[in-house]
């Protein structure tokens, strides 16, 4: 499994695209318009921005298949200073809990919600 971090056009694209896989056999799922997932990420449309920031990453299978996605934001004007918050949408429980488990360590993150 490989965490990617979303830096050009191409993993940003790839990031929209998880939900569509992870959810093509769910017959109620809508899905969102992209324009309003990139708004989220968007610096001159997410008044959070002002007091934090936000990061991407994807996950592939060692095939090269999307299996999931996490967002991380923080915000700087909380009393601890720095709130992470994060969610991640994945395939497979399993994947879901061993990769929380990694990213917790790596980025000292204090909430998290597996979708």
């Amino acid at each position: 499994m490989r965490l990617i971090s979303v830096t050009d056009k191409k993993t940003a694209l790839e990031f929209l695209q998880v939900a569509v896989v992870i959810y093509k056999n769910e017959p109620n799922w809508i899905r969102p318009l992209d324009k309003d997932i990139n708004d989220v990420f968007c610096k001159e449309k997410n008044k959070a921005f002002r007091f934090g920031e936000a990061a991407r990453w994807i996950l592939k299978d060692e095939k090269g298949n999307l299996i999931g996605r996490i967002a991380a934001f923080t915000n700087k004007k909380y009393k601890n200073k720095i709130l992470k918050q994060t969610s991640c949408s994945l395939i497979d429980q399993h994947v879901c809990e061993a990769t929380w488990s990694r990213f917790f360590f790596e980025h000292r993150v204090c909430r998290t919600t597996c979708l």
